[in-house]
Protein backbone atom coordinates (compact mmCIF):
# COMPACT_ATOMS: atom_id res chain seq x y z
CA UNK A 1 0.00 0.00 0.00
CA UNK A 2 2.86 2.41 0.84
CA UNK A 3 4.35 1.73 -2.58
CA UNK A 4 1.07 2.59 -4.29
CA UNK A 5 0.66 5.73 -2.17
CA UNK A 6 4.15 6.90 -3.13
CA UNK A 7 3.42 6.30 -6.79
CA UNK A 8 0.18 8.24 -6.58
CA UNK A 9 1.90 11.02 -4.65
CA UNK A 10 4.60 11.35 -7.30
CA UNK A 11 2.05 11.15 -10.08
CA UNK A 12 -0.05 13.91 -8.58
CA UNK A 13 2.89 16.16 -7.68
CA UNK A 14 4.01 15.86 -11.27
CA UNK A 15 1.08 17.94 -12.46
CA UNK A 16 0.23 20.04 -9.42
CA UNK A 17 3.36 21.53 -7.86
CA UNK A 18 3.61 25.29 -8.06
CA UNK A 19 6.48 27.75 -7.85
CA UNK A 20 9.26 27.57 -5.28
CA UNK A 21 8.02 30.74 -3.58
CA UNK A 22 4.94 28.96 -2.27
CA UNK A 23 4.83 25.23 -2.88
CA UNK A 24 1.38 23.74 -2.52
CA UNK A 25 -0.77 21.35 -4.45
CA UNK A 26 -3.56 22.07 -6.92
CA UNK A 27 -1.53 24.66 -8.80
CA UNK A 28 0.40 24.92 -12.05
CA UNK A 29 -1.41 22.21 -13.94
CA UNK A 30 -0.53 24.26 -17.01
CA UNK A 31 3.12 23.16 -16.69
CA UNK A 32 2.37 19.60 -17.73
CA UNK A 33 3.17 18.94 -21.40
CA UNK A 34 2.36 15.92 -23.53
CA UNK A 35 5.47 13.78 -23.79
CA UNK A 36 6.91 14.63 -20.35
CA UNK A 37 7.98 11.48 -18.55
CA UNK A 38 9.81 10.12 -15.53
CA UNK A 39 10.81 6.60 -14.56
CA UNK A 40 10.59 5.77 -10.86
CA UNK A 41 12.39 3.01 -8.99
CA UNK A 42 11.09 1.42 -5.81
CA UNK A 43 11.26 -2.10 -4.37
CA UNK A 44 12.87 -3.52 -7.53
CA UNK A 45 10.08 -2.21 -9.72
CA UNK A 46 10.43 0.51 -12.35
CA UNK A 47 7.43 2.59 -13.33
CA UNK A 48 7.23 4.93 -16.30
CA UNK A 49 4.85 7.85 -15.80
CA UNK A 50 4.14 9.85 -18.95
CA UNK A 51 1.81 12.72 -19.82
CA UNK A 52 0.20 11.48 -23.03
CA UNK A 53 -2.51 14.09 -23.52
CA UNK A 54 -2.88 17.69 -22.39
CA UNK A 55 -5.85 19.89 -23.28
CA UNK A 56 -7.48 22.88 -21.64
CA UNK A 57 -9.74 20.55 -19.66
CA UNK A 58 -7.90 17.21 -19.40
CA UNK A 59 -4.53 15.75 -18.44
CA UNK A 60 -3.96 12.09 -19.24
CA UNK A 61 -1.10 10.20 -17.60
CA UNK A 62 -0.08 6.66 -18.41
CA UNK A 63 1.64 4.51 -15.77
CA UNK A 64 3.54 1.43 -17.00
CA UNK A 65 5.35 -0.82 -14.50
CA UNK A 66 7.92 -3.57 -14.95
CA UNK A 67 10.00 -5.62 -12.52
CA UNK A 68 13.70 -4.83 -12.82
CA UNK A 69 14.54 -8.44 -13.69
CA UNK A 70 12.00 -8.52 -16.51
CA UNK A 71 13.36 -5.61 -18.54
CA UNK A 72 14.42 -7.05 -21.95
CA UNK A 73 18.19 -7.27 -22.31
CA UNK A 74 18.10 -6.29 -26.00
CA UNK A 75 16.37 -2.96 -25.25
CA UNK A 76 18.67 -0.14 -24.18
CA UNK A 77 16.39 2.84 -23.46
CA UNK A 78 12.96 3.66 -22.17
CA UNK A 79 12.19 5.30 -25.52
CA UNK A 80 12.88 2.01 -27.30
CA UNK A 81 10.91 0.04 -24.69
CA UNK A 82 7.86 2.23 -25.13
CA UNK A 83 8.13 2.13 -28.93
CA UNK A 84 7.98 -1.68 -28.71
CA UNK A 85 4.76 -1.59 -26.65
CA UNK A 86 6.54 -2.04 -23.29
CA UNK A 87 7.37 -5.78 -23.47
CA UNK A 88 7.38 -7.53 -20.10
CA UNK A 89 5.28 -4.90 -18.34
CA UNK A 90 3.26 -6.01 -15.33
CA UNK A 91 0.74 -3.17 -15.24
CA UNK A 92 -0.43 -0.44 -17.64
CA UNK A 93 -2.85 2.12 -16.20
CA UNK A 94 -4.25 5.40 -17.55
CA UNK A 95 -5.31 8.29 -15.31
CA UNK A 96 -7.53 11.15 -16.52
CA UNK A 97 -7.33 14.31 -14.41
CA UNK A 98 -9.30 17.53 -14.59
CA UNK A 99 -6.79 20.12 -15.82
CA UNK A 100 -8.25 22.87 -13.63
CA UNK A 101 -8.98 21.19 -10.30
CA UNK A 102 -6.72 18.14 -10.48
CA UNK A 103 -9.72 15.93 -9.69
CA UNK A 104 -9.32 12.30 -10.75
CA UNK A 105 -11.91 11.70 -13.46
CA UNK A 106 -11.23 8.15 -14.57
CA UNK A 107 -8.78 5.27 -14.13
CA UNK A 108 -8.52 2.58 -16.81
CA UNK A 109 -6.35 -0.54 -16.72
CA UNK A 110 -5.11 -1.80 -20.07
CA UNK A 111 -3.75 -4.86 -18.24
CA UNK A 112 -7.20 -5.85 -16.95
CA UNK A 113 -9.04 -4.23 -19.87
CA UNK A 114 -11.50 -2.47 -17.62
CA UNK A 115 -12.24 0.77 -15.88
CA UNK A 116 -11.10 0.78 -12.25
CA UNK A 117 -13.23 2.10 -9.44
CA UNK A 118 -11.61 5.33 -8.31
CA UNK A 119 -13.40 6.09 -5.05
CA UNK A 120 -10.44 5.23 -2.82
CA UNK A 121 -7.93 6.90 -5.10
CA UNK A 122 -10.12 9.98 -5.40
CA UNK A 123 -10.25 10.29 -1.61
CA UNK A 124 -6.48 9.98 -1.44
CA UNK A 125 -5.98 12.59 -4.13
CA UNK A 126 -8.43 14.85 -2.36
CA UNK A 127 -6.09 14.85 0.62
CA UNK A 128 -3.16 15.66 -1.63
CA UNK A 129 -5.03 18.65 -3.02
CA UNK A 130 -4.98 20.24 0.43
CA UNK A 131 -1.48 19.19 1.42
CA UNK A 132 0.87 22.15 1.82
CA UNK A 133 4.61 21.64 1.51
CA UNK A 134 7.11 23.60 3.61
CA UNK A 135 10.62 24.38 2.42
CA UNK A 136 13.31 22.58 4.41
CA UNK A 137 15.98 24.98 5.68
CA UNK A 138 19.72 24.41 5.44
CA UNK A 139 19.96 22.78 8.88
CA UNK A 140 17.17 20.31 8.10
CA UNK A 141 18.70 19.05 4.88
CA UNK A 142 20.54 15.75 4.58
CA UNK A 143 24.33 16.05 4.32
CA UNK A 144 27.03 14.13 2.48
CA UNK A 145 29.39 12.03 4.60
CA UNK A 146 29.51 11.02 8.29
CA UNK A 147 28.23 13.38 10.99
CA UNK A 148 30.68 15.81 12.61
CA UNK A 149 31.18 16.24 16.35
CA UNK A 150 30.87 19.85 17.49
CA UNK A 151 31.60 23.01 15.56
CA UNK A 152 30.06 24.17 12.32
CA UNK A 153 28.84 21.45 9.98
CA UNK A 154 30.79 21.98 6.77
CA UNK A 155 29.47 18.97 4.89
CA UNK A 156 27.77 19.58 1.57
CA UNK A 157 24.06 19.10 1.03
CA UNK A 158 22.93 15.73 -0.26
CA UNK A 159 21.43 15.92 -3.76
CA UNK A 160 19.55 13.27 -5.72
CA UNK A 161 20.80 12.35 -9.18
CA UNK A 162 19.20 14.08 -12.15
CA UNK A 163 19.07 11.72 -15.14
CA UNK A 164 17.80 12.88 -18.54
CA UNK A 165 17.46 10.41 -21.41
CA UNK A 166 19.83 8.04 -19.63
CA UNK A 167 22.53 10.67 -18.99
CA UNK A 168 23.38 12.06 -15.53
CA UNK A 169 23.27 15.87 -15.41
CA UNK A 170 26.42 16.94 -13.50
CA UNK A 171 26.11 19.51 -10.72
CA UNK A 172 22.31 19.46 -10.57
CA UNK A 173 20.93 20.96 -7.36
CA UNK A 174 17.54 20.43 -5.71
CA UNK A 175 15.27 22.23 -3.29
CA UNK A 176 13.84 20.14 -0.45
CA UNK A 177 10.28 20.20 0.85
CA UNK A 178 8.32 18.39 3.54
CA UNK A 179 4.75 17.91 4.70
CA UNK A 180 2.95 15.94 7.38
CA UNK A 181 0.11 13.70 6.28
CA UNK A 182 -3.11 14.30 8.25
CA UNK A 183 -4.35 11.70 10.75
CA UNK A 184 -6.87 10.15 8.38
CA UNK A 185 -6.46 6.51 9.41
CA UNK A 186 -4.41 5.60 6.32
CA UNK A 187 -0.92 4.08 6.30
CA UNK A 188 0.50 7.57 5.74
CA UNK A 189 -1.38 9.12 8.68
CA UNK A 190 0.90 11.42 10.65
CA UNK A 191 3.94 10.55 8.54
CA UNK A 192 6.45 13.12 7.30
CA UNK A 193 6.95 13.20 3.55
CA UNK A 194 10.05 14.71 1.95
CA UNK A 195 10.48 15.48 -1.73
CA UNK A 196 13.19 17.07 -3.85
CA UNK A 197 12.61 19.23 -6.91
CA UNK A 198 15.25 20.46 -9.43
CA UNK A 199 16.22 24.10 -8.89
CA UNK A 200 17.03 24.71 -12.56
CA UNK A 201 14.82 24.21 -15.59
CA UNK A 202 16.11 22.31 -18.61
CA UNK A 203 15.22 19.71 -21.21
CA UNK A 204 13.40 17.70 -18.57
CA UNK A 205 10.18 18.12 -16.55
CA UNK A 206 11.60 20.25 -13.72
CA UNK A 207 8.24 20.25 -11.92
CA UNK A 208 8.60 16.52 -11.16
CA UNK A 209 9.87 15.50 -7.71
CA UNK A 210 13.04 13.46 -8.30
CA UNK A 211 13.10 11.91 -4.83
CA UNK A 212 10.24 11.11 -2.46
CA UNK A 213 10.71 9.64 1.02
CA UNK A 214 8.26 8.80 3.81
CA UNK A 215 9.61 8.81 7.36
CA UNK A 216 8.28 6.72 10.24
CA UNK A 217 7.41 3.54 8.33
CA UNK A 218 8.83 0.02 8.55
CA UNK A 219 11.38 -0.67 5.82
CA UNK A 220 12.39 1.65 3.00
CA UNK A 221 9.59 3.87 1.77
CA UNK A 222 11.59 5.74 -0.84
CA UNK A 223 11.15 6.48 -4.49
CA UNK A 224 13.84 7.85 -6.78
CA UNK A 225 13.84 8.90 -10.42
CA UNK A 226 16.15 6.87 -12.66
CA UNK A 227 15.33 8.64 -15.93
CA UNK A 228 13.31 11.59 -17.24
CA UNK A 229 12.82 13.74 -20.30
CA UNK A 230 10.41 14.00 -23.20
CA UNK A 231 9.27 11.17 -25.47
CA UNK A 232 7.10 10.98 -28.59
CA UNK A 233 3.48 10.20 -27.72
CA UNK A 234 2.79 6.48 -28.32
CA UNK A 235 -0.21 5.54 -30.48
CA UNK A 236 -3.39 4.59 -28.62
CA UNK A 237 -3.08 1.12 -27.11
CA UNK A 238 -5.48 -1.42 -28.53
Amino acid sequence: MIKRCLAAFLLFCAVTTCSYADLSLRHNLHKAKAGDYIVTSQNRTNTLLMVTDRTDSLIRIQEISIAEGRFPAHIHSWREWLNQNAPGHTAWIVYDLDAHSGQLLQVFSYTQNCRLEGAAADSYLGTLLNLNLEAMNYRQRRRVGPSQDGGKDTRGLWQPRLVVEGQVVPGATFSAWKARWPNDGSELAGKTIELYLPEQEGNYPSYFPYWVQVSGVVGKARMRIVDSGTLPIPPPKK
